[in-house]
């Protein structure tokens, strides 16, 4: 056996669960032979199926049933039927042989019954007349038979009780004496027809074909050898008493039910003391459990158990001792440790019913079998039946669900078969997901939509467990319908968003992602990742139709949404320059708010502002793109300027003035602004690129160049926008410039930023130990945004300020030691 069997009593006397089996040919005594040898082959099949049931492990209370006979009143007699249909008459000694096959000493109808899995029962010998009689069938007389044995080969031993014999009746159904002599009672050790016994009611066989008999009325028990030798084997002739001892220094008081255990001991259950006894095969006898006389009905270790007249006892392949205690009308179960639990009916109270051990009830059992799936069987004396006690297992689906396909609009119903011993519930599931409600044996859909199609599930639950059905489809010929969707979310410059959709419905699902309406290529699974920003959808569809899944709106978390500059503006190389990159996807455009501004700085009190500013934008082929001299209010879209202007929170300008202003839808790419002098007349100038909605695309640098002389510096102002902070690179190149043909470059650039009035970094020369002057970390960063490489040890000023929150930050570049000349200061947003 393995540990789990040894230990199953142990854990509340758990058991396997046998099937019950209906077999078609139930013979009748006449028919003994023909029909012991089908219901062995039959129940032979039975120990295969139930030998598969693993052992269970748990603290799961019996289960009894009536397997045949009645308690209802006036039903003792003798009918051969099935089930309720069938009768005995204080049934008692009860026997199970090697395959599984039920025998019964049936004790007032002088007879010995065979019941099959089914409650089919049938007479093996006997008839109700009392009397002595060998032979077969119905011809064969008994007289108050109590006790039954089976051996490995089949024979079935009886404790012919009031004739004082045991008799042994052969798989052919071939009666004979093979111990004592009819109708007298007494005491002699031998052979048969010299042995003498005394009431016998208990036999049981050990392996080697030794039997034991519980001598009641000597108070012995006795042991018959394989040669046919009747001898004593423990306690003293007709001397009541309770000694543990070997052989004839023990006592016993009415020994009644014996069974051998898997080691080779007999066990007793000495009724007239209470308790139970062990005796080996050398002799010696001990107390397993309960107290000499002190009768009672605890639970518990050895002695502090109590029983009230034992009367059958029967052992499982793992040593576990099962009582059926009549006094005390229940059946009580001793693990292999000694420790008795009561496993069925309720201690002093006489009852017929069925149900787990709290609420069945019996009446004085006197004989109890376990057989090989460890089911329980007893016989129910004073009910006159026979009853079976399990352990419930998790519950059997003998029907499955089974799968449709309906038309969108149709009804469908999903139901499920299953068996149990106890109660069950149900819980349906739809793809893994319980459904709320679907708490019947079936389930119901009134009208089938795509949301309805998938594997439908049925988890039935007893107190034993859970078992899960198959999955049963249901196919919706509809269109899809979304499940669920990623919501509204954002995306860093160094990572990709990603998108997904779950559908449901039936078939196979193709998938197309959208970006503002447009197919995105390539893009046609269940998710997407993407690094562009705009408004997605995707479609789904099968061979029914298709659905479109609501927006989703991908934004940057962060972003540059304004750049403005203020410098001296002149004419040709004196003109305030700016210039911007673009990142669009294809087909996407940047829509900006460009200005210079002159006049309208007089507001803000700026002194020697330029009268009057032009403004053009160049994009990297040297094509003018969109220009304005004449003012801003020559613009033929002046109304969507106007508007724009209001929506980026820029300052309003004046009527008439001379300050200049363009609205501009750009490609990704490369762009030049630049603000002059109208007239020749130069003065400080301002110029402003606003980002006019956040969509796809986005502005990644921003630069201006200007003039920096003792008393002007050239300042940047850049506006972080979003929700997360960013990583940017601030330049001022002064002799940088000279590779690009710049003449009279600023020869050593101060660099400073500010958020708000305070100071946040400062640099002069980019190789210089400093805050944010790591050479190799800046040169880095400048290869990520796509910056060109400054020369190595030049004096132009680079920072790299890390974790900046969306806000407003300044740039300021000022000639170290007073330097004047042209410079250049660039924004990066870095990756």
């Amino acid at each position: 056996m393995t540990a789990e069997s040894a230990q199953r009593l142990d854990a509340r006397l758990p058991h396997r669960q046998g099937a019950e089996v209906t077999f078609r040919h139930v013979p009748t005594s006449h028919d003994w032979s023909a029909g012991w040898r089908g219901a062995r082959l039959a129940a032979a099949w039975l120990l295969g199926w139930t030998a598969a049931v693993h052992a269970q492990s748990s603290s799961l209370p019996y289960v009894w049933s009536t397997l045949a006979g009645s308690a209802s009143g006036g039903s003792a007699a003798w009918v051969d039927a099935t089930g309720a249909a069938a009768r005995f008459a204080n049934p008692a000694g009860i026997a199970i042989d090697s395959v599984g096959v039920l025998f019964v000493a049936d004790s007032a109808n002088n007879s010995v019954r065979r019941v099959l899995a089914s409650g089919a029962v049938a007479t093996v010998a006997g008839a109700t007349t009392a009397g002595f009689e060998d032979g077969s069938g119905a011809a064969v007389r008994f007289s108050g038979p109590l006790g039954l044995a089976v051996d490995s080969g089949g024979n079935l031993y009886v404790a012919d009780t009031a004739n004082h014999v045991v008799r042994k009746i052969t798989p052919a159904g071939l009666v004979s004496t093979i111990a004592g002599r009819a109708g007298t009672g007494g005491f002699a050790d031998g052979p048969v027809g010299v042995s003498r016994l005394k009431s016998p009611r208990g036999v049981a066989i050990d392996a080697a074909g030794n039997l034991y008999v519980a001598d009641t009325g000597n108070q012995l028990i006795r042991k018959r050898d394989a040669d046919g030798q009747l001898y004593t084997f423990a306690g003293q002739l007709e001397t009541t008493g309770s000694v543990d001892g070997v052989a004839s220094s023990a006592r016993f008081s009415a020994p009644w039910g014996l069974a051998i255990d898997p080691a080779g001991n007999l066990v007793v259950a000495d009724s007239g003391n209470a308790t139970v006894r062990r005796v080996t095969p050398g002799g010696t006898v001990t107390t397993i459990a309960g107290l000499a006389g002190s009768a009672g009905s605890a639970d518990g270790p050895g002695a502090a158990a109590r029983f009230v007249q034992p009367a059958g006892v029967a052992v499982d392949a793992a040593g576990n001792i099962f009582v059926a205690d009549a006094g005390n009308h229940t059946l009580r179960g001793i693990t292999s440790a000694g420790v008795v639990t009561t496993i069925g009916g309720v201690a002093g109270t006489r009852g017929a019913a069925d149900g787990p051990d709290g609420a069945a009830l019996f009446a004085g059992p006197a004989g109890v079998a376990v057989d090989p799936a460890g089911v329980l069987y007893v016989a129910d004396r004073d009910n006159n039946t026979i009853r079976a006690g399990r352990v419930p297992r998790a519950p059997t689906i003998s029907v499955q669900p089974v799968g449709v396909t309906v038309s969108a609009g149709v009804g469908a119903t999903f139901s499920v078969v299953a068996s149990s011993l106890v109660n069950v519930t149900y819980q349906w599931s739809l793809n893994g997901a319980a459904i709320s409600g679907a708490t019947a044996a079936s389930y119901a859909i009134g009208s089938a939509n795509a949301r309805d199609a998938g594997g439908y599930t049925v988890a039935i639950t007893n107190l034993a467990g859970t078992t899960n059905s198959a999955v049963a489809t249901l196919t919706v010929n509809a269109p899809p319908a979304i499940a669920t969707a990623t919501a509204a979310t954002a995306f860093g410059t160094a990572s990709n968003a990603v998108l997904s959709v779950a559908a449901v419905g039936s078939g196979n699902f193709t998938y197309q992602w959208q970006r503002d309406g447009q197919a995105v290529a390539g893009a046609t699974g269940a998710t997407l990742a993407t690094d562009v920003a705009g408004n997605y959808t995707v479609v789904v569809s099968n061979s029914f139709g298709s659905v479109t899944s609501a927006p989703v709106r991908i934004e940057y978390p962060n972003r540059l949404v304004n750049l403005s500059t203020r410098g001296t503006v002149g004419n040709g190389a004196g003109a305030l320059v700016a210039g911007l990159v673009v990142q669009a996807p294809a087909g996407a455009t940047k829509s900006l708010l460009v200005r210079g501004i002159g006049p309208g700085l007089r507001s803000f009190g700026v002194d020697g502002a330029v009268a009057r500013t032009s403004l053009s934008i160049v994009d990297a082929g040297g094509a003018t793109l969109a220009s304005n001299d004449q003012g801003w209010l020559n613009n033929p879209n002046l109304p969507q300027l106007d508007a724009a202007t209001r929506a980026v929170g820029a300052f309003a300008l004046q009527p008439s003035s001379g300050d200049s202003a363009v609205l501009v839808t750009l490609p990704g790419g490369v762009y030049t602004v630049s603000v002059g002098a109208v007239g020749g007349a130069t003065g400080t100038g301002l110029v402003e690129i606003y980002e006019v909605g956040a969509d796809s695309s986005r502005l990644v640098n921003l630069s201006t160049r200007g003039v920096v002389s003792a008393t002007a510096a050239l300042t940047v102002g850049v506006v972080v926008g979003g929700t997360a902070s960013t990583k940017l690179l601030v330049r001022a190149i002064g002799p940088g410039l000279a590779q690009f043909g710049v003449a009279g470059a600023l020869a050593r650039p101060q660099l400073t930023v500010f958020s708000g009035a305070t100071q946040i970094a400062t640099n002069a020369g980019w190789t210089v130990p400093g805050n944010g002057s790591n050479p190799t970390t800046l040169a880095g960063a400048a290869s990520a945004a796509g910056a060109f490489p400054l020369a190595a040890g030049s004096d132009d000023a680079a920072l790299l300020l890390t974790n900046l929150a969306p806000g407003s930050y300044t740039a300021v570049a000022t000639g170290a030691g007073g330097a004047t000349g042209a410079a250049l200061i660039e924004v990066y947003q870095v990756p």
